[in-house]
C-alpha cells in the first residue's frame, strides 16, 4: 500500500468518514487528470506561442486557468490515496496545515483589485514615403493609423519605411481604474500611485 504518511502529504485525521480506495474515487481521479492535462496542453501553447510582452496579458490569464485544475488534481489524489502528491503545495488545506496557521481569508493588502497595462513602443521612420505609400495617405499620422486600424498598433513594426527601436511594459497594481463609459473619465489619465507588478524592457 502505498505511503499516506510520508513527506510531503497531508492525511485528514480528523475527518471520521474519510474513505480511500473507492472506485469512485478513482473514477474522479481519472477525471481529474484529464481535466488537467488538457489544461496543460493548452497552456504549453499559449505560452509557446507568446511573442513577447505583448502577449504576457494571456500567459497570465492561462496560468489562472491551470491552476485550479491542478489544485482539483491534488484534492482527487488526496481523496482517493489520502495524500496530495507532486501538486500538495497548491492547495489550501496544505499550506494551512504546514503552516499551522487558521485561514482568515484575504487581508485587504493582499487582494488586487485592478491592474493598468502601460506600454511604450518606439519606432524610427526610415521611409516616411514608404510609410505613406503603404497606407495610402498624405499625412503620416493618418496613415499611422490604418496600418493600426487593419493589424493593430504592434503590426507597425512590419510597415515598410518604419523600424521597431525599443519598447517598455508595465503592470501596475492599484483601484483606480477608468470608468466603462470615457466620458467619465478624467481629463488627467496617469496613474499617480500603485504596485509595480511587472515589467520588461526591449531593445530591438
Amino acid at each position: 500500500m502505498p505511503d499516506t504518511t510520508g513527506s510531503g502529504t497531508d492525511q485528514r485525521d480528523e475527518d471520521d468518514d474519510f474513505e480511500p480506495w473507492t472506485a469512485d474515487g478513482a473514477s474522479r481521479l481519472r477525471i481529474a487528470a484529464a481535466d488537467l492535462l488538457a489544461a496543460l496542453a493548452e497552456h504549453a501553447e499559449t505560452v509557446a506561442s507568446a511573442a513577447g510582452d505583448a502577449d504576457v496579458l494571456d500567459v497570465f490569464a492561462a496560468n489562472d486557468r491551470l491552476l485550479p485544475l491542478a489544485m482539483a488534481y491534488a484534492d482527487a489524489q488526496f481523496d482517493y490515496t489520502g495524500n496530495f502528491g507532486p501538486f500538495g503545495a497548491l492547495t489550501d488545506d496544505d499550506g494551512d496545515e504546514a503552516d499551522g496557521e487558521d485561514d482568515e481569508g484575504p487581508t485587504e493588502e493582499s487582494v488586487a483589485t485592478g491592474f493598468t497595462v502601460l506600454e511604450r513602443r518606439d519606432y524610427a521612420v526610415t521611409d516616411e514615403a514608404a510609410v505613406l505609400a503603404a497606407a495610402d495617405a498624405d499625412h503620416l499620422g493618418r496613415a499611422l493609423h490604418q496600418i493600426a486600424e487593419a493589424g493593430g498598433w504592434h503590426s507597425l513594426g512590419d510597415s515598410p519605411g518604419l523600424r521597431r527601436q525599443a519598447g517598455f511594459v508595465a503592470v501596475v497594481q492599484h483601484d483606480a481604474l477608468l470608468a466603462p463609459d470615457p466620458a467619465d473619465w478624467p481629463q488627467d489619465l496617469t496613474i499617480e500611485d500603485g504596485e509595480l507588478l511587472y515589467e520588461q524592457r526591449d531593445a530591438y
